[in-house]
């Protein structure tokens, strides 16, 4: 009877022993909900949530490269809006998400832009490499970048883009250890600041870096986009920030991200987004061709979905919802476009209370 229970207890103990050998093992959990979407939470060396995000399409994982694991997912239908997020694995430590990148190694990563490429850390981006000199005229178009790849060593890279009016393939390859360790880019033309963030642009570029920090100076999320206009960070009604970036002409192509204090937490990208209070947010889902009303930190508080009557995309804008207002808490107008061709308009009331919508 007594070996019994001291096999029991052994039992019991190994079973403890690995489930917290799991739970502190576990880097990252990425699930999808019954509404299809992705959530993806990705751990410190703590255990601690440091970064999380709910994504419409797959997000991607890739466990390939030894300790480090590479995220991605569409935010959009090109390369520019796609998003790269790196993890090492044994020392937990978290990149900023990339857009457009092209290549990395195991310590670098390829960013490309309308005009260049960028080299730098993955996780360290005090030294960069950027180049912007080809031999070939580039493509005007804002990926004219293909593909890159890098030398075992690190020292070469081999760029194939687009150039000229017929968009031709054309491969070529740099010699990185020429080219030194600091940025050729110069200083920064652009800057704007506030408490906790910082745009810059530099010299000659539309290249745009922009950082968001907590309350304690720690980097929330730092971007590098080639964007049409300087990203625009205001503050919210509820005291948190708001991180918009052009990618293009049309609310679609505007990308609005949200941070806040209280829940030290970061939005997902959101696009064309017609109002934001109190954490509610309110937008075009292109996808559904639904306005979409929920809670932008967590759908699990608030997701609800409208069909108002006879809403029809206007081309000029590529959104269904021309404008729209919270009235109250509870309330949101919203004048979309209907008709033909959406020539038309018409004002309704979504009730967030009741999810119904109000005729005017």
């Amino acid at each position: 009877m007594k070996k019994a229970v001291v096999l029991l207890s052994i039992l019991i103990v190994s079973v403890f022993v690995l489930i917290s050998c799991s739970n502190e093992s576990e880097p990252y959990i990425l699930t999808r909900g019954d509404d299809g979407v992705y959530h993806l939470v990705i751990f410190d060396s703590e255990g601690i949530e440091q970064f999380s995000t709910d994504q419409p399409k797959e997000i991607k994982v890739d466990e390939a490269d030894g300790a480090l694991t590479v995220f991605t997912w569409n935010a959009g239908a090109s390369a520019a809006t796609r998003y790269t997020l790196f993890l090492n694995t044994s020392t937990r430590e978290l990149s900023a998400p990339f857009t457009y990148v092209l290549g990395h190694s195991d310590k670098l990563v390829v960013i490309g832009s309308s005009d260049g490429i960028t080299v730098r850390g993955i996780f360290d981006e005090s030294e960069e490499i950027v180049i912007d000199t080809f031999s070939n005229e580039l493509s005007k178009t804002v990926e004219p970048f293909v593909s890159a790849e890098l030398s075992a060593d690190g020292n070469r890279l081999t760029v194939t883009y687009l150039s000229g009016d017929d968009y031709t393939e054309v491969e070529e390859t740099f010699d990185l250890s020429a080219s030194g360790s600091e940025s050729q880019n110069g200083s920064a033309e652009y800057s704007e600041a506030g408490e906790y963030w910082l745009v810059e642009a530099k010299e000659g570029k539309t290249n745009y870096t922009v950082s968001l920090y907590d309350k304690n100076g720690k980097v929330v999320v730092s971007y590098e986009d080639f964007l049409f206009a300087p990203p625009e960070v205001t503050e919210t009604n509820d005291g948190g920030l708001a991180l918009k970036r052009d990618f293009g002409s049309g609310e679609i192509f505007k990308a609005y991200q949200y941070y806040s204090f209280e829940r030290d937490a970061l939005s997902r990208v959101f696009y064309a987004v017609n109002c934001y209070r109190d954490e509610i947010i309110c937008f075009y889902d292109s996808g559904s061709e639904k306005i979409v009303v929920r809670n932008a930190f967590d759908a699990r508080e608030l997701s609800l979905e409208f069909s108002p009557d006879g809403m029809t995309v206007r081309p000029a804008y590529l959104t269904a919802v021309k404008s729209a207002e919270f009235i109250d808490s509870d309330r949101i107008s919203v004048t979309y476009c209907c008709g033909e061709d959406g020539a038309d308009e018409k004002t309704v009331i979504l009730d967030i209370a009741s999810g119904l919508i109000i005729e005017q």
